[in-house]
């Protein structure tokens, strides 16, 4: 039962963080906004987010480390859980050295001055969103599998 219910928690942590992505990517696409719009959007985001969902996200694949080595004797499963721990630690990656970069100058623009790549840099944190995002539901679909695996 202890090891159902620390399988639940791992779930539902990474449950929040790729929802979370997808809702980003659900309702934020920033193509069509004024850059005064996306700047308020972005800033607002960022404050919310940038410091929350990482560490949730971090806890997330700790938690996944955990469940494979509690799931070592189930072979089907712990495939599908070092599968999971990869794409998360890619979508980690993707994060911190692509999105997390740009966050950072996003964070110093003013809306009376847009920098001259403003654009540039909103399409490359968009694409990266798209890639991290893509490897967060591939992670967390093989941890949905690897906790639904029959022996």
């Amino acid at each position: 039962m202890l090891k159902i219910a620390f399988y639940l928690i791992n779930l539902l942590m990474l449950s929040l963080v790729v929802g979370t992505m997808f809702g980003i990517w659900l309702g934020y696409n920033p193509a069509k906004l004024s850059y005064a719009t996306y700047v308020e959007q972005q800033q607002n985001v960022i404050r919310a987010l940038n410091i929350k969902l990482p560490l949730f996200a971090a806890v997330g694949i700790v938690l996944t480390i955990i469940s494979a080595i509690l799931s070592r004797g189930n072979q089907n499963t712990l495939y599908f859980l070092i599968a999971a721990i990869f794409c998360l630690i890619i979508a980690g990656i993707v994060t911190r050295f692509f999105n997390q970069p740009i966050n950072a100058k996003m964070m110093t623009w003013t809306i009376q001055s847009p920098p001259l790549n403003w654009m540039e840099l909103r399409d490359n944190w968009w694409m990266w969103h798209i890639v991290r995002m893509i490897a967060g539901i591939t992670g967390i679909s093989c941890l949905f599998l690897g906790f639904l695996i029959k022996r």
